[in-house]
């Protein structure tokens, strides 16, 4: 990802994130290799047939983007993509407040997007394990599948 900021970029080791990625499977199957964390949190991985998607962590939605690897660097290229892909002004804004990202960490969520307070904006993001944000999200789209647009959810974390 060359054409790609680091700090738009999550210092991960991969290969956790694939061991991670495997509490996606339920969502995405088995075909699909990590080869990136952005900083917002999502997950961009390739198939076996060479195509580039990226894992919306907040959404829970893996979105094809590019039919090759090279086809995803050139995608890369364009500005407009990146920012979309990258969420570049949310990471803009939370590296402005001081809020830079240690090794191993990206920005996750308070409240999932998904649900009615839940947003992609930065003042709903915080620092975070990038791995465990990886696998509670997994947990929490898994448990929440199949409800209903407006169905209500009440999260009980248990120690």
């Amino acid at each position: 990802m060359r054409r790609v900021e680091p700090h738009l970029l999550a210092n991960v080791d991969i290969a956790e994130v694939g061991r991670a990625l495997a509490d996606w499977e339920w969502r995405i199957g088995k075909s699909w290799a990590p080869f990136a964390v952005s900083a917002a949190g999502d997950v961009f991985v390739s198939d076996t047939v060479g195509r580039v998607a990226r894992l919306d962590t907040g959404s829970g939605e893996l979105k094809v983007l590019a039919n090759s690897v090279a086809e995803f660097e050139v995608a890369c290229e364009d500005p407009a993509k990146v920012t979309d892909w990258f969420l570049v002004p949310v990471v803009a804004e939370l590296r402005a407040s001081g809020q830079a990202l240690e090794p191993k960490q990206c920005y996750g969520f308070t409240i999932l997007p998904i649900f009615k307070e839940g947003s992609y904006a930065a003042h709903n993001r915080l620092a975070l394990d990038a791995i465990e944000h990886v696998r509670v999200t997994a947990d929490l789209h898994h448990q929440i599948e199949g409800l209903k647009d407006g169905d209500r959810v009440r999260i009980s974390v248990v120690p």
